[in-house]
């Protein structure tokens, strides 16, 4: 079996991991009776986590097949994943064969994006830069959104996606978002 963890900024981030992975022909693991042992100490054993009854419950999510086992983990945050992969990396019996951190470049660009996370990682080396995998053990690398490269984000990637496969819903969405008046709409304050 081969094991991934995969840890990214937030929950779309995990779905585009999903959408690809499922291109691979693996299954997203609903139940923990099917979720592989390897993975149970991730799993968060009580709830509310930290007291919180508002705040989502950090367990990652599941993909198998093809001798494969992968758990993607939303950190919450670009700030948060270095210390989501060292908990991780502690919490689990031994090391999964592959470490790999999908985030945004944002404004920093790459190079200074991925340099932040690899200076905050001491239990993984991430290779040499974006988009470089190190040899390991384990194997592990940072994809720095949108291509390792270019400042942006996940939704940069997206949008260039629809712009090629839905290009007139695209245009319609954009003239909607440009027709916003952002001078004269009303406050979204909320009273206590």
């Amino acid at each position: 079996m081969i094991r991934t963890y995969f840890v990214v900024e937030g929950p779309h981030d995990v779905e585009v991991i999903g959408r690809l992975l499922r291109r691979r022909d693996l299954r997203r693991i609903r139940q923990l009776e099917k979720l592989e042992p390897y993975w149970h100490p991730l799993v968060p054993k009580s709830y509310p986590p930290d007291g919180d009854l508002q705040k989502r419950v950090p367990v990652p999510v599941f993909f198998a097949g093809g001798g494969r086992s992968i758990a993607v983990q939303s950190a919450g945050g670009i700030n948060k994943i270095g210390t989501y992969t060292q908990v991780a990396l502690i919490n689990l019996d031994t090391e999964p064969d592959a470490v790999g951190i999908l985030l945004d470049a944002d404004e920093r660009g790459p190079i200074e994006t991925w340099k932040q996370l690899s200076d905050k990682l001491t239990t993984v080396s991430l290779g040499t830069g974006p988009g470089d995998v190190a040899q390991g053990p384990p194997r592990a690398g940072a994809f720095v959104l949108p291509d390792n490269e270019a400042n942006g984000t996940l939704e940069n990637l997206l949008l260039e996606c629809a712009s090629k496969t839905y290009p007139g819903l695209l245009r319609e969405a954009q003239m909607w978002v440009d027709g916003i008046d952002t001078e004269t709409r009303p406050s979204l304050s909320v009273s206590r």
